[in-house]
């Protein structure tokens, strides 16, 4: 059967992210709390941000969450990947990352962010990540890669330009 990417349906579909990402998360380095785990991911679902899920047969097997944010040193918003998670391996964790990405991408032009940008995870110090985002058409820098989000009547300075008093 195909995956689907859909947005978070029940609260048990909430529980079942959470404690994905808690069973990834190593407590030696940045201790997570599971109660305001689950009270954040509600809330964020309640206002119906951007987290989806990625299913087969009814299983997730990934999630996303991005929300726009906007840098001290931008006068610009990006929408970014705020968490993103996945239990599996092999190609299906690559499929997992690329179409929850693309569904990020897709949502960001409904935004009025400049780029769609994803920050990696302190759990993947290889990068493999953002190395796999960069084989699909993203600009990489170490852990980080971003996309310049095309849409219909966007005007982009070309880039390496800089604006500002001269």
């Amino acid at each position: 059967m195909a995956g689907v990417i859909s947005s978070i349906s029940s609260n048990h579909e909430v529980e079942y992210c959470v404690d994905m990402y808690l069973a990834l998360n190593d407590d030696t380095f940045m201790v997570a709390d599971r109660s305001e785990s689950l009270k954040n991911l509600f809330m964020k679902t309640r206002l119906k941000k951007f987290v989806r899920v990625y299913k087969e047969n009814d299983q997730i097997l990934a999630w996303i969450y991005g929300d726009l944010i906007k840098l001290e040193h931008c006068n610009y918003s990006n929408f970014q990947q705020i968490y993103y998670c996945s239990d599996q391996s092999g190609f299906k964790a690559y499929r997992c990352l690329v179409l929850l990405h693309d569904a990020l991408y897709a949502h960001s032009k409904s935004t009025q962010a400049l780029y769609c940008v994803s920050s990696g995870s302190h759990m993947d110090p290889a990068n493999v990540l953002a190395r796999s985002l960069e084989r699909n058409g993203w600009i990489r820098r170490g852990h980080i890669v971003a996309r310049r989000i095309e849409r219909e009547g966007l005007q982009v300075a070309p880039r390496g330009s800089q604006t500002g008093p001269g």
